[in-house]
């Protein structure tokens, strides 16, 4: 958010791309969570509970639709941002998951998660 700002970026734009980067990150991170292996130990997306597909898109459509819809964006007090914008936020996210399972390939991180055992 701060950096959006700095960056020039307009208040409800950023306020708009730091609640998708936390939104969308948290349902990376249940994936993660979906597996103690890492995806790259496999190189698999792990199967999450049968209610997450349902879950992660009622909650992407609701998030479209308050960017979408410019009553509800009004009502959030959210921008729409452009594609870049969009992009960057796909790309924070990624990055973000993809560290998490680097993590999990970690010794002591496999530990932890009961991949590895001691």
């Amino acid at each position: 958010y701060a950096m959006s700002l700095a960056g020039g970026t307009d208040e409800d734009v950023a306020r708009t791309m730091a609640l998708l980067v936390a939104i969308l990150g948290d349902l990376a991170l249940v994936l993660s969570n979906a597996s103690q292996q890492s995806v790259f130990h496999h190189w698999r997306v792990p199967a999450p509970q049968p209610l997450f597909a349902p879950i992660a898109g009622v909650t992407v459509g609701l998030l479209a639709l308050a960017i979408a819809v410019p009553a509800l964006r009004e009502i959030f007090q959210f921008g729409a941002p452009s594609l870049e914008q969009f992009a960057l936020v796909a790309i924070v996210v990624i990055v973000a998951f993809v560290l998490l399972e680097l993590l999990k390939l970690l010794p002591a991180v496999g530990r932890i998660t009961g991949a590895i055992h001691a």
